[in-house]
């Protein structure tokens, strides 16, 4: 079985993260936040109890801050004009010595929102992205079955 607990005072951290975007390395990540819900729709009648569910609706919320605007801008850079309707992944790596690697992807993402900050003193101004990805393969499993991956 995969080691994933604390293991000798050990655990993932934010620094144990390689985040890649579009397959590029991004060091410049401060913050990545990620969910999946799936939603059952409820049946009901004339009972105040629940009776039955759906299987639901599945959904994936997604976003990133970057540490710095200037690595936002490499992205702009690169896929240009309409670079918020680029679809692109972003794959989380996470390693620790003695311990098992987790990968997580967050599959067919657009930015959905982009937010700029300016800051105070000498701190960097950042940009955070907001994602609407298609789904998240956490550590390769799928949310659902029958996920459609095309």
């Amino acid at each position: 079985m995969a080691v994933f607990t604390v293991i000798n005072g050990k655990a993932y951290s934010h620094s144990s993260c390689e985040i890649r975007i579009d397959d590029v390395p991004t060091p410049f990540i401060k913050e990545i936040k990620y969910s999946d819900t799936l939603e059952p729709g409820e049946v009901r009648g004339t009972s105040a109890q629940l009776l039955s569910r759906t299987r639901g609706d599945y959904k994936a919320e997604a976003s990133i801050t970057f540490s710095s605007r200037g690595a936002a801008e490499e992205y702009r850079e690169k896929w240009g004009d309409g670079w918020m309707e680029k679809v692109f992944d972003v794959t989380v790596t996470m390693k620790e010595d003695d311990m098992s690697t987790i990968i997580d992807t967050i599959v067919k993402c657009r930015a959905k929102k982009s937010e700029t900050g300016s800051s105070q003193g000498a701190d960097p101004n950042e940009e955070s992205w907001e994602l609407h990805p298609m789904y998240i393969l956490k550590n390769g499993w799928s949310p659902i079955v029958g996920l459609v991956k095309g």
